[in-house]
């Protein structure tokens, strides 16, 4: 938090009230490059919130803002002929104070990984033990539940093979327009201006962005059809884990039958063996 409070004291208090606006659509082109690179990087932050708020929650936004300021200072300098403006330069301000925050997330995502990969050897291993007697279960209830029995397993079988779908998938349908949209701001962007080293930045920038947002949806793609289809077949509000079992079988392999391979082996749709396969 040090490094971006100092940023902001930097950005904030020591530039000029009014900034001209040649620096602020080159130093925004260079803006853009550094956030398409971060956005580009956020895969190797492996905690998924965190990731999740450098890619889109931050990212996307940084982006957009910096593309938006770059193309008002290019048109009222180039076009117009001004100097300087006070709404352009209260943008320029934001679009540097959101690049300070992109900056300082990823960096705590980044450090995030080192602090996990080292807790892993101490007191924390003994603070995750589960006590024997502290959790104790109900064996009753465990095999009075009708999910827990497998007495439906074979109509649930039928259901997933009947209506399993890959295409409706409401999270990737909305992330494919919002990559779409974004190609077309790039593409605007890239085709308005003359400036060379303003196409470059746009460019870099752009292909980072888009980059980073299919690793994503590359990556999230198949849990996505898990809980939508979940969401779907899933009978009133109650949760079902042998439904999300055979949800995540039927998505490992589309193309072949879950009844089929009941058939040839049973033992894979044990209630336990569905249940273990849900937490490896």
């Amino acid at each position: 938090m040090t490094y971006l409070l100092l940023y902001e004291i930097l950005i904030q208090i020591l530039l000029p009230s009014y900034i001209n606006d040649k620096v602020i659509y080159s130093i925004g082109a260079l803006l853009v490059t550094v956030e398409g690179i971060l956005v580009a990087l956020s895969p190797q932050i492996s905690e998924k919130g965190t990731r999740d708020l450098v890619a889109v929650g931050i990212g996307i936004p940084a982006l957009l803002l910096s593309l938006t300021t770059v193309a008002v200072a290019y048109y009222q300098s180039i076009q117009l002929n001004y100097l300087s403006q006070d709404l352009e330069t209260i943008l320029f301000r934001l679009d540097n104070a959101l690049f300070g925050f992109l900056v300082e997330v990823y960096a705590i995502g980044i450090l995030g990984i080192k602090s996990k990969g080292t807790s892993n050897n101490g007191s924390d291993v003994e603070a995750t033990k589960v006590q024997p007697d502290s959790h104790p279960l109900r064996a009753s209830e465990t095999e009075s539940s009708p999910q827990a029995s497998g007495e439906n397993i074979p109509d649930l079988i039928d259901t997933v093979d009947d209506k399993f779908s890959e295409k409706k998938v409401p999270m990737l349908q909305g992330w494919l327009i919002l990559v779409f949209a974004v190609f077309t701001v790039i593409y605007v962007g890239i085709v308005s201006y003359s400036d060379l080293a303003v196409r470059i930045g746009i460019t870099v920038g752009g292909v980072g962005v888009l980059l980073a947002m299919m690793q994503i949806v590359l990556d999230q793609y198949k849990s996505w059809i898990v809980d939508a289809n979940y969401q779907r077949l899933r009978k009133g509000g109650d949760e079902n884990p042998i439904l999300y079992a055979l949800i995540m079988m039927k998505t490992a392999s589309p193309d072949i039958l879950l009844r089929n391979t009941y058939r040839l082996s049973k033992t894979l749709f044990d209630s336990q063996a569905l249940i273990e396969r849900l937490y490896n």
